[in-house]
């Protein structure tokens, strides 16, 4: 499945870059148009704590600099974006707006084939600190299939594909070569023995999958140890431009958390990831 429209999200951040880079490549190399989606949440600009008596009018004076402050920072964002596809001659649609971050990528998500969204600082534009990541509270909404870039943009030559066998890691698989993204990429697949029994048969079988699916360049490792101490050092040793991995959120007592590798790798990876359902 190739994608005919990546929805990129649009940061006031350095990563901002990257995303840009990353989806007019695969714009690119695939026919695609990209709708660049950007929010300014007001409640978080205006997001002062408390407000001593007297300290009015300096509190509000604040949270003007804040709005005008990130409104720059968007409109440099677009016009990066739309300067990008202009002189690559890629159609390009911009959807601004304002709100709910969450709701603004999901109504643009639902006629999207492929979102791409920086690791940090999503939707952050340098003016108000967000403690929790936006982009794990993204996938735990299900936004999938998603390439979460890095600070700075790599050509994707060598992947790690993570694999367990289980239901999360299959479909990460399966999404992978199905959507063919990068078609000349040689594949690294892992398995961690920790709790797998059969990690080389399930290897084996996941590269048969790959090389059915025209992956020339294709070799497996077995791995001591568990992904999520292990992954991303083996990832960096390997020389892998990117990482492909499930992220699904899996019910505890009263929460909603990925499983511990996917957020691990979210928080800390230097790496782009590739983040399936």
């Amino acid at each position: 499945m190739k994608p005919a429209r990546i929805l990129v999200t649009l940061t006031g951040t350095e990563y901002v870059d990257a995303a840009i880079d990353h989806a007019l490549e695969l714009a690119l190399l695939h026919g695609a148009e990209i709708v660049g989606v950007t929010d300014l949440d007001l409640s978080r600009i205006e997001m002062v704590g408390m407000v001593p008596i007297g300290a009015v009018a300096a509190a509000a004076d604040l949270v003007e600099h804040r709005r005008i402050e990130a409104e720059q920072r968007i409109d440099a964002a677009i016009a990066r974006l739309q300067n990008a596809c202009r002189d690559a001659s890629v159609p390009c649609i911009i959807h601004r707006e304002t709100g709910e971050p969450f709701e603004t990528v999901a109504r643009s998500w639902r006629f999207a084939d492929f979102t791409i969204a920086s690791l940090q600082g999503l939707f952050d534009y340098g003016v108000v600190r967000e403690p929790d990541k936006m982009l794990i509270r993204l996938i735990r909404r299900g936004i999938r299939p998603m390439l979460a870039t890095a600070r700075v943009a790599r050509p994707i030559r060598r992947a790690l594909i993570a694999y367990n066998g289980s239901m999360e890691a299959s479909k990460a698989l399966k999404q992978f070569c199905w959507m063919n993204l990068w078609p000349k990429v040689e594949v690294d697949l892992v398995c961690f023995r920790k709790g797998v029994d059969d990690a080389p048969e399930l290897l084996e079988q996941a590269a048969a999958f790959c090389r059915r699916h025209q992956f020339e360049k294709v070799q497996t490792f077995v791995q001591d140890g568990s992904p999520r101490d292990h992954l991303h050092d083996f990832a960096v040793e390997r020389q892998c431009d990117l990482v492909v991995m499930g992220a699904t959120a899996r019910a505890r007592i009263f929460s909603n958390l990925l499983g511990d590798t996917a957020e691990r790798m979210i928080r800390d990876s230097v790496l782009p990831l590739f983040l399936s359902q």
